[in-house]
């Protein structure tokens, strides 16, 4: 019999709710090291690829591209930075005024 059907009966296996499954492949280790370095001031990452690099140099575990971006996704709450686009009013030379000390 299916442990969920056991556990929850008919109506936990017709629910909409997604299935969140622990990872077997991404150990509390790997996890703890990734949470620090994405939560970091000084050094996060610049994306994902980054991310799958920094792992395999630190670990020595390798990981698909798009595993390691769903896991990141999913279980650590990141999104990609995109820039503001600047307005199509500014003067630009009045930004380099204003920067200059």
């Amino acid at each position: 019999m299916d442990k969920k059907y056991v556990a929850l009966g008919i109506k936990g296996l017709l629910t909409d709710q997604p299935m969140i499954i622990k990872s077997r492949i991404i150990t509390s280790e790997i996890h703890q090291g990734l949470k620090m370095r994405i939560n970091s001031s000084t050094t996060p990452f610049l994306g994902y690829w980054e991310a799958k690099s920094w792992v395999y140099k630190q670990y020595g575990m390798h990981f698909k591209y798009y595993l390691l971006r769903h896991y990141v996704i999913l279980h650590l709450k990141t999104n990609l930075k995109s820039t503001q686009k600047s307005h199509y009013k500014k003067d630009v030379e009045a930004e380099k005024l204003f920067k200059t000390p």
